[in-house]
């Protein structure tokens, strides 16, 4: 893992912990581990030096009837995902409280 994937990863988990706090007015356990990790762990540690690396890219398999779509989503992870996350909202109960609206791209 390079330096740049470890940064990423942090505030990542920030992201998610802070999302986490406002949702539920609680910290996440992982909170703390992730803080002293963002302050203890040193840069000699990674050996990979460079850049990001490409996010994985989520490939449904039912995907294989539209070469189109199928082609797009090897390319754009944000996209890939997003419709990987539509498909799993399509089998569950969800619910947008606590002050956060349904995102706008499962309109």
């Amino acid at each position: 893992m390079s330096l740049v994937n470890w940064m990423w990863l942090l505030e990542y988990g920030r992201a998610l912990s802070y999302e986490y706090a406002f949702r539920y007015n609680k910290d996440h356990k992982c909170r703390v581990v992730m803080e002293w990790a963002a302050n203890s762990v040193l840069p000699s540690l990674f050996s990979r030096p460079g850049g990001m690396t490409p996010p994985p890219l989520v490939i449904n398999s039912n995907l294989g009837e539209h070469p189109i779509l199928l082609e797009l989503f090897k390319t754009d992870p944000i996209l890939s995902h997003r419709e990987a996350y539509k498909l799993k909202v399509a089998t569950i109960d969800a619910r947008w409280d606590n002050g956060r609206g349904k995102p706008e791209f499962l309109a």
